[in-house]
């Protein structure tokens, strides 16, 4: 191995970073110096106070928890979460009372006012265009003419 070559690392120092209790982070940093070859499995027991059988349990439960924490992800930001469908109906109802409440503030505006309220229908009718009956109206008085 080479030395001198990049940073050093802090070894199982690094764990004191992290949240947990002192006993777990005893554990880790066991287990950590163990597998890394700076303390025998021995001698991490006699550290924790615990023997082999339990200390290989330990060893096993952690590492088995830690592997799935590493496989890889998908890159880039994570998708947006589809709304509940309970959430989008309540939604769509808030709406729709948000509409209602607008059409009886403005016809209460509208019978203060005086206005007479007329009615309108909800099917799309073909509207005329604006002087429709005019042009009617010179074709019919140029046909006249013509005669």
């Amino acid at each position: 191995m080479v030395e001198g070559r990049g940073r050093r690392t802090s070894g199982v120092k690094i764990i004191d970073k992290f949240d947990g209790s002192e006993r777990a982070k005893e554990r880790l940093s066991a287990i950590l110096a163990t597998m890394a070859g700076e303390k025998t499995v021995l001698a991490a027991c006699d550290e924790l106070g615990i023997c082999e059988t339990m200390f290989y349990k330990m060893r096993d439960k952690f590492l088995s928890r830690a592997v799935p924490l590493l496989e890889p992800e998908k890159c880039g930001r994570k998708a947006f979460p589809k709304p509940d469908p309970e959430v989008e109906k309540l939604n769509a109802e808030v709406k729709e009372l948000k509409n209602q409440l607008i059409g009886a503030e403005t016809r209460e505006q509208v019978l203060r006012l005086g206005i007479e309220p007329r009615e309108v229908s909800n099917t799309t009718s073909s509207k005329k265009k604006p002087g429709a009956n005019r042009r009617k109206k010179k074709l019919k008085k140029a046909k006249k003419h013509r005669r």
